[in-house]
């Protein structure tokens, strides 16, 4: 039997409804346009006939316009209202995919793995915002609950958590999507409050997993290949620990799991020191090169200029020390260098330079006013 609210799509509180975006167990999710502004939204309709789940949804609304009030990593509700027979709610809309806009796809995770997985950097770019966003729905005592791909999606290119219907006080437990629900909670096991939030940062693990392997969840623990690397055998035993079975295993903040996921990276994402020290390195060399080369304006003087920007383009934690010495050598050399270029520029105007007084007068010893006296 269908159970779903009878409305008009074309007069809809003000709104246009123009294309469904997808439907589940809390109601259907459509893409509308305000008639009044033109303002492009998502809107939520939950029938009231669903065996009392909509109070669920409507619960987990409540909990979270009662304690969110504008972050920029979880979803903007803009209006709630209810009749008899459903209750929606208004929101904001996920980026279109279909870059022609024919039609529209949003711009989700899921939608962007079904192309192929992503590099480290590109999931830390996403992920580490979106930490910020759940430690703060942490912070105000409320779980996520339902944390997956199809759950983040990208409002003016920024990652957001959206579907908050199950959002609720850390002390419950309830719902998620298979795969993205420890075994403690997929059993009926609700755990102990102090537990709950590891649950939110167990589905962010398996959303990680997810985007660098392009695998199912379920499959969790099987890597591809290319996950075999000395560089990301940090990301897999960060994986291991963030999707672990036992729960005293995992992390039980979003702090720590931000942390240790950006450390576990570092190797990857942070390729600077190695050309860092290079630069050092060479800027040293350099300078000390030029030092010995200073009465050879032609060949000092490049090498001090080269060595001096190299060592400003090799300051780094890494190889500080190194490259400042670099830096002071080439200074050193530039001052020796270009004060013995002004010496000899001196000498030359008054015909005391040996080489201008030969190429002018044939001795390196007589001086050009003496010889006109």
């Amino acid at each position: 039997m269908d159970s779903s609210p009878k409305f008009d799509p074309d007069n809809f509180h003000g709104c246009r409804l123009i294309q469904s975006c997808g439907s589940g167990a809390y109601g259907e999710v459509w893409m509308a346009e305000e008639k009044l502004t033109g303002k492009r939204v998502a809107i939520k309709i939950i029938s009231k006939d669903d065996a009392g789940r909509w109070r669920d949804e409507l619960a987990g609304l409540i909990n979270y316009r009662h304690v969110i009030s504008s972050h920029p990593n979880l979803l903007e509700i803009y209006h709630v209202e209810e009749n008899e027979t459903y209750f929606y709610y208004s929101m904001e809309l996920a980026d279109n995919q279909d870059v022609d806009c024919k039609t529209y796809r949003p711009d989700t995770l899921s939608n962007r793995l079904d192309k192929s997985c992503m590099k480290l950097e590109t999931v830390l770019k996403i992920i580490n915002p979106l930490l910020n966003g759940l430690e703060s729905l942490h912070r105000s005592g409320l779980n996520h609950h339902d944390i997956k791909p199809g759950n983040i999606i990208f409002v003016g290119g920024i990652p957001k958590l959206s579907d908050i219907g199950l959002v609720a006080q850390i002390a419950h437990s309830s719902g998620g999507t298979p795969g993205f629900v420890p075994k403690e909670c997929s059993s009926g096991n609700s755990g102990t409050p102090a537990d709950n939030f590891n649950i939110d940062l167990y589905a962010m693990g398996k959303v990680i997993y997810c985007a660098l392997t392009g695998l199912d969840a379920k499959e969790f623990p099987k890597l591809p290949d290319a996950m075999f690397t000395p560089a990301l055998k940090p990301v897999n035993l960060f994986l291991l620990k963030a999707c672990s079975d036992n729960p005293g295993d995992r992390f039980m903040d979003a702090a720590a799991f931000r942390q240790v996921l950006n450390q576990s990276a570092y190797p990857v994402t942070d390729q600077q020191p190695r050309k860092g020290g290079k630069a050092a390195k060479a800027s040293f060399v350099l300078g000390l090169i030029g030092l010995f080369a200073w009465f050879i304006p032609p060949v000092g003087l490049p090498l001090a200029l080269t060595g001096l920007l190299l060592g400003i383009s090799g300051l780094n934690r890494r190889y500080k020390a190194l490259a400042a010495a670099g830096i002071t050598l080439s200074i050193i050399s530039l001052i020796v260098t270009v004060s013995n270029i002004a010496v000899g520029a001196y000498q030359g105007y008054k015909g005391e330079h040996p080489l201008v007084n030969l190429i002018m007068n044939g001795s390196p010893t007589e001086s050009g006013p003496a010889q006109k006296q």
